[in-house]
């Protein structure tokens, strides 16, 4: 009898907790607002729209289409980085989306059995990519997804050399996009991430007061990215008094952190004697 209990109980609490599992891979959230970025979303619509109407009112909506298909995924991977590294990010997703674009089409109609090597060759190389750093990582990404749509399109190389051409074209649409936007709110990101960093600044100074010796995070400042990649179109002084501001916050933050350390040493009650000797009120007049 009392095995058939525990086994009970065993079996009731391997049931809840297959539960809290599920609940916890269906659940969906929290959800961050702060992360949503309209206007990026708004423009990568656009970057993808544009192809698409140009080629229906043209009466070339398959050449559309494929230019829309190169914008996409350059859209995806300008959402990485911050200024000139976004475009960066956009150039490099374009000219390998292109490449993978033409070689898949092209061995796809006249050698198929060189999709099996090639098609792992990307695999291998979009694996690797990880250590190259996110906004790197996300352009070779599409780069795979170009080669594995190219290879359901079998093509001579002249077609495969216009499609890709009209991939590349959509890509570096989404580049134009990106610098444009550099001429809307100058600035604005940038004075975002210092305050930020100074929010943070002035919440573990509080801790402090508080009595807290716990050191600051070691992350760098959220200003440190924005500011090693600024607006182009930045002025040059701008440019000098946000990194003047992003140097004091990190002495600022070395002198808590020292304060925090130097709070913790101090033994608990009274302090001794001063080693510069008593204050001069406690001493007699000078004679």
């Amino acid at each position: 009898m009392r095995g058939e209990a525990h086994g009970g109980d065993f079996r009731a609490a391997r049931a809840r907790w297959e539960r809290r599992q599920w609940r916890g891979m269906l659940r969906l959230g929290p959800f961050n607002w702060h992360e949503l970025s309209l206007g990026r979303a708004l423009r990568v619509a656009l970057g993808v729209a544009v192809p698409l109407v140009v080629g229906a009112m043209t009466h070339h909506l398959d050449d559309g289409a494929f230019a829309a298909l190169g914008a996409l995924p350059a859209g995806f991977a300008s959402f990485e980085g911050r200024a000139r590294t976004r475009v960066a990010a956009v150039v490099a997703a374009s000219t390998g989306m292109a490449v993978s674009t033409f070689v898949g089409g092209v061995l796809a109609g006249s050698a198929p059995w060189l999709l099996v090597p090639v098609v792992a060759l990307w695999g291998y190389a979009t694996g690797l990519s990880v250590c190259l750093g996110l906004w790197l990582s996300v352009a070779i990404l599409q780069w795979a997804v170009a080669l594995l749509i190219a290879v359901g399109i079998p093509q001579s190389p002249s077609q495969a050399a216009l499609r890709a051409g009209l991939v590349l074209a959509g890509g570096l649409f989404q580049g134009v996009l990106v610098a444009a936007s550099w001429t809307v709110q100058r600035g604005a990101a940038e004075r975002a991430a210092l305050a930020e960093s100074y929010r943070s600044l002035s919440a573990y100074a509080s801790g402090l007061a508080a009595g807290s010796t716990e050191p600051p995070p070691p992350a760098d400042f959220s200003a440190t990215a924005v500011v090693a990649d600024p607006n182009p179109l930045l002025s040059v002084t701008t440019r000098a008094i946000c990194l003047n501001l992003l140097e004091q916050a990190e002495r600022i933050r070395a002198s808590l952190a020292a304060l925090g350390a130097h709070t913790a040493a101090d033994p608990p009650g009274p302090s001794g004697p001063s080693p510069y000797g008593p204050p001069r009120s406690w001493t007699s007049p000078p004679r």
